[in-house]
């Protein structure tokens, strides 16, 4: 029994759909609905499995009516999107349902599906990958990052506190101490050392810690910026009490060829280190100019291919970008809570980001498709064990937990999308252009 359908577009991404069921598979339904209730209905004066049909559809007759629908509508929807080449995306919106016994099911649907794509023009695209050279400032900014990780903290109490010293203090207050990553509250002589100056630590507190002596005790106010990452604190003055404990100063390495054994790295002379650093730092621009060129390559995909992209999809992309931000501002120590923070606006600047994020993996979902890329079991297993080793966790409970969730099928697309920009990257026509690192 064929169920008839008619197609209203109403966007490239939004369908009604005009649905008939025959009566004949309505009746049917209703036949098989009421003979389940008169199996199971306990109704006075009947023994079970005895209640005449006349009674059931008195007594249950709309509880056979929701039944029949919830069996007849998904299904009749399915044949209609099988037979208009829908794909659906998100709980289609049912409305103007008319059903009666022994006459036609009919109503109307709103649906949301993936717009059709025809994605051409993606091979032998013309890009240019950019490769930055390594200055020898950027030798000896490595260089001395090397030599600040393996410095060694020394006692020292016989001058002043200054900017680069490291102060252990006690602080008594009724709010929090004043380094960023503090959380707020009440605190009575609290022992915490902080980096005079430190990017952690508001200039106001380093600049009142700066010339004290070990032993001493200082009374201090400090004005919290309106914009600070604690509500409690944000454009409040505090005053705190210090009592400077002790005092601690940075001595750095010297770089000659003994540095070498200081940061475990076996060469015989600092010259020679100095050009295997080059050759990393090179090959870490070789590495950006990669990831470079795939983000150049994806951009060239989504501006030659504007269609409309389902605002279901961009809801969701759009709330993991929000959800990403937010833990990204807990671990710099601020509360996504806080009133200073207008999400609603954040929103609105990412939701351009979030359509191109969704018409970018469109486009590459229908690549994978066309060149037939597929994310083998082998594969899928390796990259989940990677991510549980980052994770310290078992592979096999990381693999069930995103199986429970739902979130198997994602990371699998992700990784096919991930295959398909690589496809097109490897048949792009690319031109090399070395750039001074100092451009």
């Amino acid at each position: 029994m064929d169920v008839k359908s008619e197609i209203n577009h109403l966007s490239a991404t939004r369908k009604e759909l005009v649905i008939e069921a025959p009566a004949e598979m309505v009746q049917k339904e209703f036949d098989k609905t009421y003979a389940a209730l008169s199996r199971s209905a306990k109704v006075a004066g009947f023994r079970p499995g005895k209640v005449p049909r006349s009674v059931i559809k008195q007594k249950f007759h709309r509880e056979a009516r929701d039944t029949v629908t919830g069996q007849l509508v998904p299904q009749a929807i399915r044949t209609a999107l099988e037979k208009h080449h829908l794909q659906l995306i998100s709980e289609p919106k049912i409305h103007d349902v008319s059903l009666q016994e022994g006459q036609p099911l009919k109503f109307k649907t709103t649906v949301e599906v993936l717009p059709q794509v025809d994605v051409t023009n993606y091979k032998g695209l013309r890009v240019r990958r950019t490769v930055k050279t390594v200055t020898e400032a950027e030798v000896d900014q490595a260089l001395e990052q090397l030599r600040q990780q393996h410095g060694q903290l020394v006692p020292i109490d016989n001058r002043p506190t200054q900017l680069g010293d490291f102060a252990t203090i006690t602080l008594a207050t009724g709010a929090a101490p004043p380094t960023a990553k503090e959380d707020p509250g009440s605190i009575k002589g609290e022992v915490i050392e902080i980096e005079i100056g430190g990017q952690d630590v508001l200039p106001e507190f380093s600049q009142a810690l700066t010339g004290m002596l070990v032993g001493e005790t200082r009374q201090i106010r400090v004005a919290y910026p309106s914009n600070y990452h604690s509500a409690q604190l944000a454009g409040k003055e505090v005053e705190y009490e210090v009592t400077l404990e002790a005092l601690r100063v940075k001595e750095l390495p010297d770089l000659d060829d003994e540095f070498l054994k200081t940061i475990g790295e076996d060469y015989e002379t600092l010259a020679d280190f100095h050009q295997e650093l080059k050759r990393r730092l090179q090959e870490a621009h070789e590495q950006e100019a990669d990831e470079a060129l795939k983000e150049t390559v994806l951009q060239q995909l989504v501006e030659a291919h504007p269609f409309e992209v389902p605002e279901s999809m961009v809801r969701h992309r759009l709330d993991t970008r929000i959800r990403n931000l937010a833990q990204a501002a807990m671990l710099q120590g601020i509360d996504p809570e806080s009133k200073d923070i207008d999400w609603q606006a954040i929103a609105q600047r990412e939701q351009e980001q979030a359509i191109r994020d969704v018409r970018a993996a469109l486009i590459l979902q229908h690549i994978a498709e066309q060149e037939s890329l597929s994310v083998s079991p082998a594969e899928l297993d390796a990259a989940i064990t990677s991510l549980a080793a980052q994770r310290r966790e078992s592979a096999i409970q990381l693999k069930g937990r995103l199986t429970k969730e739902g979130s198997l099928d994602s990371m699998k697309n992700e990784m096919r999308n991930r295959k398909a920009l690589e496809w097109v990257v490897k048949a792009a026509v690319v031109e090399r252009e070395v750039v001074d690192g100092d451009m």
